[in-house]
């Protein structure tokens, strides 16, 4: 019960926050933008949030710890593959969070350890694991473990083309959007 009202005033700030963070006049959006091609640029959980909402795109949480020997192999191997890299920093909004750190982050307004967040928020027991969240800030899933080139570009395409939501026509739109632009 504490769980739910807590995501519920977790999802209620956010999204206030986002709807006062639209870029509306050309002003400099909340996030950085990619400015490197062979890294990934890896946003704060809140910038996250905001490029989220803006490109609606959904948010990449990368669960780690600086003892995971696996962890090491996917930063070595898997995350310095180019097409990896354009695929998260084009269509994704990638978050670092280091597990084993109990310095505060600020998820919009509300400050919570890194460690917690991934414990009580994500239930994030092993690593590497990375969790999606879609624009509307619904926890998609986990992934756990290290994950090659491929299969993690598989993984990648699965969630930003919307295939695992049955309530999105076959090109990602929402399936209301689509009936109500045919009715028009």
């Amino acid at each position: 019960m504490k769980l739910a009202k807590f995501t519920i005033l977790i999802l209620s700030i956010i999204t206030i926050f986002s709807l006062q963070a639209k870029d509306k006049d050309g002003a400099k959006p909340a996030y950085p933008e990619t400015s490197k091609a062979d890294t990934i640029v890896w946003l704060s959980y809140n910038e996250a949030i905001a490029k989220s909402a803006d490109k609606d795109q959904h948010i990449f949480i990368h669960f780690t710890t600086r003892t995971c020997g696996w962890c090491r192999k996917m930063e070595r191997e898997t995350y310095k593959d180019s097409a990896v890299v354009r695929m998260l920093n084009d269509n994704f909004a990638p978050v670092k969070i280091w597990a084993d750190a109990y310095d505060n982050i600020d998820v919009e307004g509300y400050q919570i350890s890194q460690a917690a967040l991934a414990k009580n928020e994500f239930g994030v027991a092993s690593y590497p694991q990375f969790w999606f969240v879609n624009p509307d800030k619904m926890k998609v899933g986990p992934l756990k473990g290290y994950l090659s080139v491929d299969r993690f570009m598989k993984s990648l395409e699965y969630v930003s083309s919307y295939t695992y939501d049955t309530s999105r026509t076959e090109d990602g739109k929402k399936k209301e959007q689509a009936v109500t632009k045919t009715n028009k």
